[in-house]
């Protein structure tokens, strides 16, 4: 199997560092500056516990990275979505917005560190996200925009999708030439 990115692991590994890294700050940042309920905190601590365990896991007990990023990428994804689902009514369109932005940034990660498939299901993920919380918070600003926010997470998990199917086509194609090449240096 092709790896989605061509990375090498050492780089992989940093790459969930960096990830995680950022999940727990964000996490712990939500946790302190927010004013949240005791629920959204617990959810938050829930998601730095799994993004420790997974992380720990590949370090010391040689978890594969792949599962890592799994865990790390929908655990996120769960706490945007439990967190706004506790608060159904009093969601404001810049938080509405701002999960949207993380969700979205989601989108090429999971394309190149997990599979091409999960641009296409994290930007599912994400508008549906968008249609319910448009349908719920009856914004003036969420309903004028959501013809441009469907078009623009649309666009962008299809187009991830097709530069990651060219990429592991590419390196499909060039792993034989390489062969070839090294054999011809011997």
């Amino acid at each position: 199997m092709v790896k989605s990115s061509g990375l090498s692991d050492s780089d992989r590994i940093k790459l969930l560092y960096i990830i995680s890294l950022i999940t727990i700050l964000g996490n712990t940042l939500d946790f302190f500056s927010a004013n949240l309920s005791d629920f959204i905190r617990l959810v938050n601590s829930t998601t730095i516990l799994i993004v420790i365990v997974f992380v720990s896991a590949t370090r010391f007990f040689k978890l594969r990275i792949i599962y890592s990023f799994w865990a790390v990428i929908y655990s996120l994804i769960l706490n945007i979505i439990v967190s706004h689902l506790s608060n159904l009514h009093f969601n404001s369109d810049l938080s509405i917005l701002r999960s949207i932005l993380i969700l979205t940034v989601l989108i090429p990660a999971s394309a190149f560190l997990i599979n091409r498939i999960h641009a296409i299901a994290i930007g599912l993920i994400t508008l549906m996200f968008l249609y319910f919380f448009t349908y719920f918070a009856k914004s003036p600003f969420s309903i004028h925009n959501v013809s441009i926010l469907t078009l623009l997470i649309l666009g962008f998990s299809i187009g991830m999708y097709y530069l990651m199917f060219l990429l592991e086509e590419s390196s499909i194609l060039e792993s034989p030439l390489i062969t070839l090449i090294f054999q011809k240096v011997e």
